[in-house]
C-alpha cells in the first residue's frame, strides 16, 4: 500500500510539518526519477505543460511501484480515457488542469472511479493490478482538480464540495494571470493570499487537501505558511535551467545569480 500524504517532515523543520514536498517530473529520465523518488514525499509526472508522452509516463509509472509513496500524474486535460489510462497504468492521484465549474470537477472525480461512484472504465494494464476487483482498484485513489482561473475562484464552492473529490491544487501563475496581475510579482501580493485563505476555509469545511505548484523555494515556503498541505518543492528542468546560470554565471565571473524559479 503507498503511503497517504501523511507528513515526514521534523515538526522543527521551517516549513509546515504537515506540509508535505514534491519533486515535479517533467522529462523522460528515471534517473531523475530515482533522485525524486528517494529525496521528496512524493514524486508527480507532468503530462500537461512537457514533452513526456502518455506511453512514456506509463514506463515511468512502472519505475515509481518500488517506492512506499504517492504517485501522482497531471494528466493533459479532463478527459476519460486519459485519466483512466494513467491509473491503469499505476498512478494512485490525479491532477486535472483548468477545472471552473461542479460539472467539470464532477466529470473528474467520475473518471477516477468506478461505479457506482464513477463511470471508470476497467482494464488495469499493469501486471500487478490485473485480477484486483474495482474495489480494490479504487480504494488508493485520490482525484484533485486545478483551480487556476478567475471563473474557478468563483466557483471554488462548488468545486471543492464535489463528493469524491480529495482536494485542490492551485495553479499560481494561471491564476494570477487571470486577475491581470504579473505572476513573477503577484504570488507576495495580498489578493494572491486572500485567495489562498478563501479557498483554506473551504477545503477546512468540506474535509478535503489543499495543494499548490510553486514557483521558487521562497514561494513553497509561503504558500505552506498560508495553508497548503504540500506543495512543489523542486522542477526537474527548473534545477537544471538555475544550476546551468550559476555555472555561467561563476565561470564568466560576473558573480552570483539569483538561483530562479523551480518551475
Amino acid at each position: 500500500m503507498r503511503q497517504e500524504f501523511e507528513s515526514t517532515i521534523p515538526a522543527d523543520d521551517p516549513v509546515r510539518a504537515e506540509a508535505q514536498l514534491g519533486g515535479w517530473v517533467t522529462s523522460f529520465s528515471d534517473q531523475i526519477l530515482d533522485i525524486f523518488a528517494a529525496v521528496f514525499d512524493f514524486v508527480a509526472i507532468d503530462t500537461q505543460h512537457s514533452s513526456i508522452s502518455e506511453t512514456q509516463a506509463a514506463t515511468l509509472l512502472d519505475r515509481l511501484r518500488h517506492y512506499e509513496k504517492p504517485i501522482v500524474v497531471r494528466v493533459a486535460k479532463n478527459d476519460r480515457a486519459r485519466i483512466g489510462r494513467m491509473l491503469d497504468c499505476g498512478a494512485d492521484t490525479i491532477i486535472v488542469p483548468l477545472v471552473e465549474s461542479a460539472d467539470q470537477a464532477r466529470e473528474a472525480v467520475r473518471s477516477c472511479f468506478y461505479p457506482p461512484y464513477g463511470e471508470r472504465s476497467y482494464g488495469a494494464i499493469r501486471g500487478d493490478l490485473r485480477g484486483k476487483s474495482p474495489g480494490e482498484l479504487s480504494a488508493g485513489v485520490r482525484c484533485f482538480v486545478q483551480i487556476e482561473t478567475e471563473l474557478g475562484m468563483r466557483n471554488a464552492e462548488e468545486i471543492i464540495s464535489t463528493p469524491g473529490l480529495s482536494g485542490v491544487y492551485v495553479g499560481p501563475t494561471d491564476l494570477s494571470i487571470s486577475h491581470g496581475l504579473d505572476p513573477a510579482k503577484a504570488f507576495d501580493s495580498p489578493q494572491l493570499q486572500g485567495h489562498f485563505a478563501e479557498l483554506r476555509t473551504l477545503c477546512d469545511r468540506y474535509d478535503v487537501i489543499l495543494g499548490s505548484h510553486t514557483l521558487d523555494e521562497h514561494s513553497a515556503r509561503l504558500f505552506t505558511s498560508w495553508g497548503a498541505d504540500f506543495v512543489l518543492a523542486a522542477h526537474d528542468s527548473g534545477l537544471i535551467w538555475s544550476a546551468a546560470r550559476r555555472a555561467q554565471a561563476a565561470l564568466r565571473g560576473t558573480g552570483s545569480v539569483d538561483a530562479g524559479p523551480v518551475y
